[in-house]
This record gives C-alpha cells, structure tokens and sequence, in this order.
C-alpha cells in the first residue's frame, strides 16, 4: 500500500479475508490506520474472485459469435 501512496490515516480500508484476522489487532492499534472495517470470513476473497468469474463467463458467452463458450 506504502509503494502505491494509498494514505490509510485519511482513507477508510476495508480488510478481507483470512489475512485481515491475523492482522487485526495491529491494524486497530496502528497510529496509520484511521478507520478499518474487516471481513473476517476466511473465504471471503475467493467468494469475491468466484462472483467475478461468474459474471464474467455470464458476459462471455451472451456475447454475439459466443456459441462455442456455452
């Protein structure tokens, strides 16, 4: 986050995934982190890549010329 200049002391973040459990108590306490929400469910981030793949194949073969992707 530090490389891609992204502020955390005056942008809220939301933490996902197995990671933001292990991470929380430091992110709480951090002095750099102004407001953080979790989402502690450790599926969470391939739930999120699993949604994006179906509405993606959803996309691909509505497409006109997709008959060979259903």
């Amino acid at each position: 986050l530090r490389e891609l200049q992204v502020d955390l002391r005056s942008n809220p973040a939301i933490f996902i995934g197995g990671g933001s459990i292990l991470l929380r108590p430091f992110l709480e306490q951090s002095p750099l982190v102004a407001k953080a929400d979790f989402v502690e469910n450790p599926n969470a981030n391939a739930l999120g890549y699993e949604m994006l793949g179906n509405q993606k194949l959803h996309i691909l073969t509505q497409a006109p010329g997709s008959e060979g992707l259903a």
